[in-house]
């Protein structure tokens, strides 16, 4: 969910078509309300026994996380990213959280590890709450 195409090759599209993949690209976020969102995500869950949920910190705007190999010239914003992930990990059979591509090189006022931050804490308070697995 929010996957960039412009920052990923035709190939790997190819790819994930082949494999079955589903995906919505970042500039879908911008047009859909979170009930679309979740009912996406619902209907895939179903289908699976647990969850990886993997979260890419290069799907968060350069201006937010530029402390990543790939900063996103435009994608989704923080407050945009935080209801999804809290819908997630309360309503999904999540099994294991990861959050990824953080690099602290690359932050040099410590803002992207804060924000690294807020979005831990936000899995960890949210995880098992409320009709969580």
């Amino acid at each position: 969910i929010g996957i960039s195409e412009s920052n990923n090759t035709l190939a790997l599209f190819d790819r994930a078509n082949e494999l079955g993949a589903r995906w919505h690209c970042d500039t879908d976020l911008f047009r859909w309300n979170l009930d679309a969102v979740a009912e996406s995500i619902a209907e895939f869950a179903q289908n699976v026994d647990t969850v990886h949920l993997g979260i890419d910190l290069d799907v968060l705007p350069a201006s937010t996380m530029p402390a990543v190999s790939a900063p996103a010239a435009r994608g989704v914003e923080l407050d945009t990213v935080l209801p999804i992930v809290a819908w997630i990990v309360r309503s999904i059979k999540v099994a294991a959280i990861d959050l990824v591509e953080f690099c602290p090189r690359l932050d040099s006022d410590g803002n992207a590890a804060r924000v690294a931050a807020r979005l831990a804490w936000q899995v960890v308070t949210d995880w098992g709450k409320e009709g969580g697995q």
